[in-house]
């Protein structure tokens, strides 16, 4: 069947929409999607650059990982999902290896191919030009830039048919990342105080996280003011600007003396996330969760912090079951605990170039592409 998808050809070069030809044989738990909206991550971008020789450098690619859609056809496996339901789309884990049995799905075995491949478990393309090539797709295994997708019934959460698609395509990755981090690796317990450094999409769905476990103060960090005002709105008690010099340090010990007991970082940037483990109390705990590309970056941290107690951790997509995770969000946003269209921006699928612009610069909060209707 055909579809339109939005092709990365070149590296650091804008995508370009063209007709594709999605594969019309499913495999048993394969499903195919109708997207009908998808979030921008910074972690598309990062593959759209990424050099031919780099691991995950291949060119062309279909790119996007949050998509959420409406099932059209399913495999004939797949007992858990039913033509006309509406998805949210995420990574892929296999739950069957050691990671997934333990509950550590983002850390699953079969990840980095399943994922990051380009192609179907099965090693077949799911999409081709109308010439026949091959395109790299699979991505996540949905490659949701694009309106249908080939997905899985191991990475799409059904999602209630009354709320809007564009509201929860962000669950599926940044939202995930970060409410994920504090739900299932920090635990707060309640009265704790928190400090979130960061307030993109990964910061306020921790920050909605610490909210919901009882936490206080809870201290948002970054460097739009307009960022810090939207924070208020979603549950931080206290405000900071950020500062690279170390400043931001200062100011939240100004507000908690002692230090934190929690700290989570979003922001991928060293300096701040030194900060965040500079914050802490005694026994305090910082998850870091902003991806860092550089692999000869370093983390500087002072030895004798170790002495008091203190727990420094990172946290890769939310680092528990992302069923459980996407489905408290689900109902939170259906409940209304958690304004999600407070933070996104919503482009049509032509535009979607001015998205990851606008995302990259921080002009928006997340930005969530919708496909056309007809």
């Amino acid at each position: 069947m055909r579809a339109s998808a939005a092709i990365a050809f070149e590296v650091g070069q804008p995508l370009v929409i063209r007709d594709v030809e999605v594969a019309d044989d499913l495999a048993p738990h394969e499903i195919l999607v109708r997207n009908v909206a998808t979030g921008i991550c910074h972690t598309d971008v990062t593959v759209r650059d990424a050099p031919a020789e780099s691991r995950v450098g291949q060119k062309p690619i279909v790119l996007g990982h949050e998509g959420a859609g409406i099932v059209e056809r399913v495999g004939a496996e797949v007992s858990t999902l039913a033509v006309g339901d509406h998805v949210v789309l995420t990574y892929y884990s296999d739950g069957s290896c050691a990671q997934c049995h333990q509950g550590r799905e983002a850390y699953c075995e079969s990840s980095f191919p399943a994922n990051f491949a380009g192609t179907r478990l099965d090693g077949s393309h799911a999409l081709t030009s109308l010439d026949g090539e091959p395109i790299a797709g699979s991505y996540h295994q949905q490659s949701s830039f694009s309106t249908y997708s080939i997905a899985t019934d191991r990475n799409a959460i059904k999602a209630p048919d009354d709320l809007p698609l564009e509201l929860l395509a962000p669950l599926g990755c940044g939202i995930l990342t970060g409410g994920g981090a504090v739900r299932n690796r920090i635990r707060p317990r309640p009265g704790g105080s928190f400090a979130v450094f960061g307030m993109g999409a990964l910061g306020f769905a921790a920050l909605h996280m610490a909210k919901q476990a009882g936490c206080s103060p809870i201290i948002a960090i970054d460097l739009h003011e307009s960022r810090l005002a939207l924070a208020t709105e979603f549950g931080a008690t206290h405000t900071v600007t950020a500062s690279r010099d170390g400043n931001s340090v200062a100011e939240v010990r100004k507000i908690c003396p002692p230090g934190v007991d929690y700290s989570y970082e979003a922001t991928g940037n060293v300096t701040v996330m030194e900060q965040a483990i500079r914050v802490l109390g005694g026994g305090g705990r910082c998850i870091l969760s902003g991806a860092i590309i550089d692999p000869d970056a370093r983390v500087r941290i002072a030895a004798p912090s170790f002495l008091r107690g203190i727990d420094i951790g990172g946290v890769l997509l939310g680092d528990g079951d992302p069923f459980a995770t996407i489905g408290a969000f689900i109902d939170d946003v259906r409940d209304g605990a958690f304004p999600i269209d407070r933070l996104i921006t919503v482009y049509d699928f032509d535009d979607i170039n001015v998205a990851i612009d606008d995302a990259l610069s921080g002009a928006v909060v997340k930005a969530v592409v919708r496909f056309p209707t007809d």
